[in-house]
């Protein structure tokens, strides 16, 4: 969007005796925001209202210009909506990619609670074998 904004603005209009709007006052910042000279615009408008009018408004002028860029941008199918629904396509993605992880993890979760449960009664019994082969040896002692 940026390079196309650029472009439309440094690329010159016709039909003119101006063609740049650095010739009336607007110039392009570091940071790519507009600033406007208004001593040099005042007397732009007070030399030739028309040849900045045509300037800024005939077929080949910047408010023209942007005009169907910015219509065509905001379009359905334009950029904006391409871009939108592009990153709504991630998201939607992302979202299912989502839900198949939490369902392996719970599924997991099953798996290993259920290998827990039984490798503790597993331990539960042999503690109880234990015990009871203890206390047959302790009385065979006696």
């Amino acid at each position: 969007m940026q390079d196309q904004l650029r472009g439309i603005f440094m690329t010159p209009a016709s039909g003119g005796t101006l063609s740049s709007l650095a010739e009336v006052g607007v110039s392009t910042q570091k940071d790519g925001t507009l600033k406007l000279d208004s001593s040099k615009f005042d007397s732009a408008m007070s030399a030739d209202f028309g040849d900045v009018s045509n300037l800024i408004s005939s077929s080949t002028g910047f408010a023209t210009r942007l005009e169907a860029w910015g219509k065509s941008t905001l379009a359905v199918g334009g950029l904006i909506d391409t871009r939108t629904k592009s990153l709504n396509q991630h998201v939607k993605n992302y979202n299912d990619e989502i839900d198949r992880l939490e369902n392996r993890m719970s599924a997991l979760q099953k798996k290993l609670t259920a290998e827990y449960t039984n490798l503790n009664l597993l331990l539960n019994n042999m503690n109880s074998t234990s015990a009871y082969l203890s206390q047959q040896l302790a009385s065979s002692n006696k």
